[in-house]
């Protein structure tokens, strides 16, 4: 049986044996013990191979003890406080270059540099670490804006999105229910774009196979979907997905992908064969792309706390570094994973 977990963190592993230098991450809100915790697990799972915490050294490293008395965890981590970093001159130089064609002074821009999130963000622009995982205390509108102000975009991307790995592979009674890829579906967008027109739709729709791919090694099978299957209404809301749909094919006509899909006919082989017998992507698609982020917002909340499945994310994606944005809620084991799917992205 497939294990999400498991192949997640035999990738990590792998990254970290083969890329030391380059499998760190930084976790700026070592205020929360679930950080703390999950830093530690991390290392001791090697997961990554160094973490830096930002925040005051002694009262970190002290938390930092109750959780592990292992010397050789312990030092593979670094305890960075923005107020008294070195190169704190270099990292305001970097930030001012980014702004001051808003008119903003460098000196006006200090404080902002010092907050452990923005301070994050420029260590990964500039190099010094992988990837950033944040949003465990911090708001997503906050973790958001600064990864847009700092983190340049990948060549060709103009919005970005985010996607939720849902993972259903579960057993009720005596039925095994397996939708998507192993019972793994990518969710997007389900926390950035909030009302996407038909080309971001597209973007949304072409970033989050390329997700898909690049992280389960498998073949994408993208469903926009909608409450119309194949023009089963011809509601106005309906033609940004079937906009969406042409736009796609005519950026990668290769690509597995198809709507305007309902849900069940998107992911449910029988209901399938009623409604469009003839896609290549109805009844196994494993990417599912909702119209709005009322939508998507709403439909992996559902299927977490209905079907029990396990929600992962949000994570960014059109950015050309990682960046992990956790949900407020999010728990330990949440955090370690998207530790680990930050180092092999």
């Amino acid at each position: 049986m497939f294990c999400l977990k498991d192949y997640i963190f035999k990738k990590a592993k792998v990254f970290v044996k083969e890329n030391k230098l380059k499998a760190s991450v930084v976790f700026p809100e070592s205020s929360d013990s679930r950080v703390l915790k999950a830093a530690v697990i991390v290392l001791q799972k090697n997961l990554a191979n160094s973490i830096i915490l930002i925040g005051k050294k002694d009262p970190v490293i002290n938390s930092l003890k109750e959780f592990s008395n292992c010397n050789n965890i312990l030092e593979r981590i670094e305890v960075v406080d923005p107020n008294y970093f070195p190169d704190i001159e270099m990292y305001l130089d970097e930030y001012w270059s980014l702004l001051k064609t808003k008119g903003a002074t460098k000196q006006s821009l200090k404080t902002q540099v010092l907050d452990e999130i923005t301070f994050a963000m420029l260590m990964v622009r500039l190099g010094y670490v992988k990837s950033c995982v944040c949003g465990a205390i911090s708001t997503s509108a906050k973790v958001l804006s600064n990864a847009l102000r700092i983190i340049p975009k990948l060549d060709g991307v103009k919005i970005i999105s985010s996607f939720m790995i849902m993972d259903t592979l579960n057993v009720a009674g005596n039925v095994n229910f397996c939708f998507g890829y192993n019972g793994i579906l990518f969710f997007a967008d389900c926390s950035v774009v909030v009302n996407p027109n038909s080309l971001e739709l597209a973007e949304i729709a072409l970033q989050s196979a390329k997700s898909f791919k690049d992280i389960l090694d498998a073949k994408p099978k993208v469903a926009l979907l909608s409450f119309s299957t194949k023009g089963s209404s011809n509601a106005k809301e309906t033609e940004k997905v079937k906009n969406a749909l042409n736009i796609v094919k005519n950026k990668e006509n290769d690509l597995l992908i198809d709507g305007e899909l309902q849900l069940d006919s998107a992911i449910i082989k029988n209901v399938a064969e009623k409604k469009c017998k003839e896609s290549l992507v109805a009844g196994s698609a494993n990417v599912l792309i909702f119209p709005n982020l009322d939508a998507g917002n709403i439909g992996y909340k559902l299927v977490e706390r209905f079907a029990f499945a396990k929600a992962y994310g949000p994570f960014l994606q059109g950015f050309s570094k990682p960046i992990s944005d956790l949900s407020r809620g999010c728990s330990v084991d949440e955090i370690v994973f998207a530790s680990a799917l930050m180092i092999i992205s």
